[in-house]
């Protein structure tokens, strides 16, 4: 299992041991964490080729039924990042801090620090 360095989303990837003694991936898993209160909220397991914008979909699908979501803030690290996440977050009134790779977005890209809020 791989932390998120943040809590948020964590990755799972399991692996296989082929013929030739290689290991490689064959599915991941992605944990929605509640860090404050130790506890996992959602986990799910899907083919390698899922990526991690459809997963963190689910989560939130998943996690609707949970009180004080005006409360939850959700913390994904920059795998995690796409246009669609950030509509259905904003969509749904969701709290969110996302670490997004350079280029991402211009408007993100003109901020003249590097931790600026868009």
């Amino acid at each position: 299992m791989y932390p998120s360095e943040d809590g948020g989303f964590l990755e799972l990837r399991l692996f296989w041991w082929n013929e030739k003694a290689r290991l490689f991936a064959i599915a991941q898993g992605s944990i929605a964490y509640d860090v404050l209160n130790d506890i996992v909220m959602d986990a799910l397991l899907a083919p390698l080729s899922t990526d991690k914008s459809t997963l963190a979909n689910r989560h939130l699908e998943n996690c609707k039924a949970l009180d004080n979501h005006e409360k939850q803030l959700f913390v994904c690290d920059r795998g995690y990042a796409s246009f669609e996440l950030i509509d259905l977050l904003v969509q749904n009134g969701r709290q969110f801090v996302m670490r997004v790779r350079e280029k991402f977005n211009l408007a993100i890209d003109a901020q003249p620090r590097p931790d600026g809020i868009v």
